[in-house]
């Protein structure tokens, strides 16, 4: 049977309930915008999270202010956001293998949902991670790490200051066969000095924070965390490459509003961010600190995300850590 069409006072009702979100998002923002992070100033995340802030500012006329929130492995960051309004005015610049993929399993309670209280609006950058050693250290490959922490035994160590740099060690560890100890740091940059005056042996940490203590000669680079070397410092091999089987892991962040975000909302900040990752300006800033662009639409991002909630969990299983 052929449908009826609706009566005139249904079509002007349902216009009515769509028409304001997409008028809405296309004048969006009409107000100032927080940026959350979970992270201190200064580093991998807070850097280019201003880089955005400000180019944002100039783009929209409206100002988009950053937001610190650091603590808990940035659970308290993704709290934040998770109950704030889906208007647009609290977004979320989430590490996508930790907040978003390894909390989840590293913790028995998290007080939200990675998956179920946000909606994921795009890709951003990515960074390689760096097995780094105190230049003074005789060591000059990932071996020959390997064969002076087993003679150091329990007494050998490394620092941490979220869950990245903990599960790449306790991988490397646990493949390795070493009973080096975890020293925990409340930000990665409190984590250097420690290296650099000999209280640590190693470190794996963001390219941001290291790649100028490498470039200086006070840290000595041995290896990058991906399966693919990075095209920041080519000569550094993989994990893979320098002897660590099946290893391959890289940081990623992405852009997420709260749950229940209108796709007409989602569609506009796409139209904000897309163009940025795709300027040389970008890259250039991006670079200089040790990152480098990773565009993604929000389909992207979700199906990435799904992936490394899995591979996450394995990793957690495989390194022998427990859920606290």
């Amino acid at each position: 049977m052929p449908t009826k069409p609706l009566p005139v006072a249904m079509l002007v009702v349902a216009l009515g309930a769509a028409v304001p979100v997409a008028v809405l998002a296309q004048d969006y923002p009409v107000r100032p915008v927080n940026i959350v992070i979970g992270y201190a100033p200064g580093g991998a995340v807070d850097i280019p999270a201003r880089y955005f802030a400000r180019r944002l500012t100039v783009l929209t006329g409206q100002p988009f202010v950053l937001e610190n929130r650091p603590g808990a492995l940035t659970n308290i960051a993704a709290e934040m956001v998770a109950r704030a309004k889906p208007d647009g005015y609290t977004l979320f610049i989430a590490s996508g293998n930790a907040t978003m993929a390894s909390n989840p399993h590293l913790f028995k309670k998290l007080p939200f949902d990675p998956v179920r209280d946000f909606t994921p609006v795009g890709t951003l950058y990515r960074l390689p991670f760096i097995l780094v050693v105190n230049a003074k250290n005789p060591v000059n490959s990932v071996a020959e790490l390997t064969a002076y922490l087993k003679k150091k035994g329990a007494s050998g160590n490394y620092g941490y200051a979220g869950s990245f740099a903990l599960i790449a060690s306790e991988l490397y560890k646990s493949v390795a066969g070493l009973q080096t100890q975890a020293i925990s740091y409340k930000v990665p940059q409190q984590s250097i000095p420690a290296l650099i005056s000999g209280e640590l042996d190693f470190l794996i940490q963001d390219s941001a924070n290291v790649l100028r203590q490498v470039a200086a000669g006070t840290l000595k680079g041995l290896a990058v965390t991906p399966s693919q070397r990075s095209s920041l410092i080519p000569e550094l091999p993989t994990m893979e490459e320098a002897g660590i089987p099946g290893y391959d892991l890289s940081g990623w962040f992405g852009l997420y509003l709260p749950a229940n975000a209108p796709a007409a909302l989602v569609a506009r900040l796409q139209s904000l961010f897309a163009p940025l990752l795709t300027e040389d300006e970008t890259r250039k800033t991006l670079a200089s600190i040790g990152t480098e662009p990773f565009p993604g639409n929000a389909q992207f991002l979700a199906q990435l995300q799904a992936r490394e909630l899995e591979k996450w969990g394995r990793l957690l299983k495989l390194a022998k850590i427990e859920p606290e």
